[in-house]
């Protein structure tokens, strides 16, 4: 029995063998129960780290994991271990704070950017002259930081088109932090759904309303369609643009229901792919002539349990399916 094991289980039992003479039973179960839990928890008190050489980088790995600060009491040299560092950084980004200063450079931020640990508020504390460098905050970017690279960028770089693009095609939820005016800035707008179609969702409604934008962000991914104004979502080249913009897949299944009652919009759609059928009315899904279609496509007989069997997996193919009325397909 180690130095904590003694600890908690002399007075633990001791105190559940009084609790049990006076039938406390109740009581001395409690105190079982928790001296089990510490002892299971592998609880590290002060006195095991007073007795710790702080220079075996195995030990300082296990102290780490068991609380990231103290990194702050390993040998000097361990400190400057990079194993250590972005270990330490990983259970507690506040790590950063004790990192010796001449680690603190351009060079090595970058290499915990690359090990995905965010450090944007320290960095914002104590090297902000970084975010307004350019190159730095794309680095970042890059590196799956979008959304925390953009917070921080200074303001000239939160307006830069190329920052903006990049930010967005990594993460499109960094629309959400563009100004008003920028989201309804049809250049900006362009740049944006050509990178990431989707982010046509969070946009203006005068964007979203705007021909152009539409059929780009279409153009970049079908999905953009459901996220256009009402009036443009009928328009017959934005229906063409959702049906065959995309080489391998239809935005057939995003159309409003009364397309999908359009026996020539049905037919269009299902040239593109017979699968279209399966989202079409219910009128038209028994109609001959598309049945047909659909049968000299595949060289098998359409079947409403085979359609069934498709709309309940449809949510792995299509991933604005959740978005839809599913009451309006069947």
């Amino acid at each position: 029995m180690d130095n904590f094991q003694a600890i908690v289980w002399v007075p633990a039992i001791g105190l559940a063998t009084f609790f049990a003479v006076l039938e406390w039973n109740f009581l001395a179960v409690i105190v079982i129960v928790i001296g089990l839990l510490l002892t299971a928890a592998d609880y590290p008190p002060h006195f095991e780290l007073k007795k710790t050489h702080w220079d075996d980088k195995e030990w300082v790995k296990w102290a780490i994991h068991k609380d990231a600060l103290n990194y702050k009491y390993a040998d000097a040299s361990l400190q400057r271990d990079e194993e250590i560092i972005f270990l330490a950084l990983k259970n507690n980004s506040f790590v950063y704070m004790h990192l010796p200063d001449y680690l603190k450079n351009e060079t090595f931020i970058k290499k915990i950017l690359k090990k995905k640990i965010n450090i944007f508020t320290f960095i914002q504390d104590q090297q902000p002259t970084l975010l307004s460098n350019k190159k730095f905050i794309l680095y970042a970017i890059e590196q799956d930081h979008a959304y925390a690279a953009f917070s921080y960028a200074s303001e000239e770089l939160q307006n830069d088109p190329l920052i903006i693009s990049q930010a967005l095609k990594s993460d499109p939820d960094v629309l959400m932090q563009l100004d008003e005016d920028m989201k309804d800035n049809k250049e900006i707008a362009m740049k944006i759904v050509s990178k990431s179609g989707n982010s046509l969702e969070q946009m203006h409604e005068n964007i979203r309303n705007d021909k152009d934008v539409v059929l780009a962000a279409i153009n970049q991914n079908v999905d953009a369609y459901f996220f256009a104004s009402e009036s443009l979502k009928y328009d017959d080249e934005v229906i063409e643009a959702a049906i065959f913009s995309d080489e391998y897949r239809s935005g057939f299944y995003n159309f409003p229901k009364a397309l999908r009652s359009d026996k020539k919009i049905v037919t269009m759609a299902m040239k593109k792919h017979s699968y279209a059928l399966y989202y079409a009315s219910p009128k038209l899904r028994r109609d001959r002539d598309l049945k047909r279609l659909y049968e000299e496509a595949n060289n098998y007989s359409y079947s409403e349990e085979m359609r069934e069997r498709w709309m309940q997996d449809a949510h792995s193919f299509h991933r604005t399916w959740s978005r839809l009325n599913r009451e309006d397909y069947k």
